[in-house]
């Protein structure tokens, strides 16, 4: 398998041949947000391919100008090639590709339908932001995605957080504090369900 850069009207083609309506849907909503913070000439959609050129999987990610981060703002597979490992390989291309440029840290935010496909490559979060997304802020690892999980076990949180405390506690200050009940209801049973890997009374708590 192999990644290309779409355009955006090959974006839309792409998507248009989706079959089940809310992988489409979605696609269509990540190429509206794109739409507006992003330009297309500059920053276009990474795609997992196969022999047959099917498209497999979409990333959106883009690498800052200074090469300190790598952020992922979506990532989603259509129903019928999931639980294929694709996001995964795609993901770990992405990495390999920001870590040939030196970029040093890797962030999102990812929704709690997501955690559980994070939760088995290592991710951990320091809260949520405003949205209720979970955040996630780290170094970029040497040998990439799959280096992720031994990192966060080997590391200390201020080796994991680095000089980056202002920009986390800024994400996830307000850390649930607008959810309607429904939503803190959630996520209560998330925090449950994360463990260790929720951290952020560590950013209540650091000095």
């Amino acid at each position: 398998m192999k990644t290309i850069l779409l355009s955006r009207n090959d974006y839309t083609d792409s998507i248009a041949t989706i079959s089940d309506s809310k992988s489409r849907r979605f696609g269509e909503k990540s190429l509206e947000w794109w739409d507006r913070h992003f330009s297309w000439k500059k920053n276009k959609c990474l795609v997992l391919v196969d022999a047959e050129e099917q498209h497999l999987a979409y990333l959106f990610g883009i690498n800052d100008r200074y090469m300190q981060y790598l952020t992922i703002h979506n990532l989603f597979t259509p129903l019928v090639h999931r639980k294929q490992g694709n996001a995964r390989e795609l993901l770990t291309q992405q990495f390999e590709m920001s870590l040939v440029k030196n970029v040093k840290r890797f962030k999102l935010c990812a929704v709690p339908q997501a955690l559980k496909f994070y939760d088995k490559l290592g991710f951990i979060y320091w809260g949520i932001n405003t949205a209720g997304d979970y955040y996630c802020d780290l170094p970029l690892p040497k040998d990439g995605l799959k280096g992720v999980n031994m990192m966060v076990q080997n590391s200390t949180n201020e080796e994991l957080i680095g000089n980056k405390i202002q920009t986390i506690q800024k994400r996830t200050q307000q850390n649930g504090e607008c959810l309607t009940d429904a939503e803190t209801k959630q996520f209560t049973a998330d925090k449950k369900w994360l463990g260790k890997k929720y951290r952020h009374k560590v950013i209540d708590n650091f000095i």
